[in-house]
């Protein structure tokens, strides 16, 4: 009778401590929006000051190292809005879009008026920097159709596969391939997906009805438009973009985000191999630090609720 008074009171205790580790995560999330929101506005202000001081400004060689340093300013806030596009909801993944535009097209608009075109290339060196694919741009378009074509990672290189289906045998990448390198699994269905080692990132858009099981990632996986599969993933942060029925079994250090998507289970990474503790410390991940319970749910709007979008594994 004793053991079992203790069990009930073990098992709530355990209880509170998830929910106060749950509502700790949602508080967590919702001040690191605030904070990321914040930043961004106050970067956009003091390119906005600058731009109107340039008004002010008679000497074109002067003109041309403030319009050099607005370029500056401007990709410094790009990137900081590229880095952080994980922890934003897709309005405000929008705003963030919007501003960079209006902002370029001040900038642009400016230097057009002040500087002749013969004498300055600014737009050119941002057109430069904007043809390598990036996660505010990507993670744009998943907002309102994910193109299959579409890349959250900056390698030009497709490293990993795609337009497969009905494998006869399991697809494996060795670390040798694939250590710090950016993975992509694309339009794969009925396979199995083998990755040892330690990649720098991975992306998988639509698979259906496979199996994937990955090492360590160093950074962020981003999973959209999948359906019916089984991943067996860990990295340091995971979004989940348009998809439903799929068994996640996760190690996150930071935290799990999914949007627009239903009948998406948890449970905690399980699977092993040789050699897998050295590519946990290759990735830098913690093996002792799982949050695989800190799921966001970017679609519910009631933080003191569970989300019916997804459950954990029994």
């Amino acid at each position: 009778m004793n053991e079992n008074l203790i069990k009930r009171e073990e098992e709530r205790l355990s209880g509170i401590e998830s929910k106060k580790r749950e509502k700790e995560s949602n508080k967590i999330a919702s001040e690191d929006s605030d904070y990321i929101m914040k930043e961004i506005n106050d970067l956009k202000t003091q390119i906005e000051t600058k731009l109107d001081v340039l008004d002010t400004i008679e000497a074109k060689d002067e003109l041309e190292i403030r319009l050099k340093e607005l370029s500056c300013d401007y990709e410094r806030l790009h990137q900081f809005i590229n880095e952080s596009v994980l922890y934003l909801a897709k309005y405000n993944i929008k705003l963030c879009q919007t501003l960079l535009n209006s902002i370029r097209s001040k900038i642009d608009t400016k230097k057009d008026s002040l500087v002749p075109k013969s004498k300055f290339s600014f737009k050119s060196s941002i057109k430069r920097n904007v043809k390598n694919s990036d996660p505010i741009d990507s993670q744009l378009s998943s907002v309102d159709q994910i193109d299959s074509s579409g890349s959250q990672l900056p390698s030009v290189q497709f490293i990993g596969f795609k337009n497969m289906s009905d494998c006869d045998q399991t697809l494996r990448m060795s670390s040798e391939e694939c250590n710090s390198k950016d993975l992509q699994l694309e339009d794969l269905t009925n396979c199995r997906i083998e990755i040892f080692g330690a990649p720098n990132t991975l992306k998988i858009n639509g698979l259906v009805n496979c199996s994937v099981f990955c090492g360590p990632i160093t950074t962020s996986i981003f999973l959209s438009n999948c359906k019916d599969c089984v991943f067996k993933i860990a990295a340091q942060q995971l979004r989940i973009h348009s998809s439903y029925e799929c068994k996640v079994y996760l190690h996150v250090t930071s935290r799990a985000i999914i949007e627009d998507s239903t009948q998406i289970s948890f449970g905690p990474y399980d699977w092993t191999y040789e050699h897998i503790l050295q590519d946990f410390k290759t990735a830098n991940l913690d093996i002792n630090c799982n949050n695989w319970r800190l799921i966001d749910d970017f679609d519910c709007l009631v933080t003191d609720k569970p989300s019916n979008n997804w459950s954990f594994i029994e």
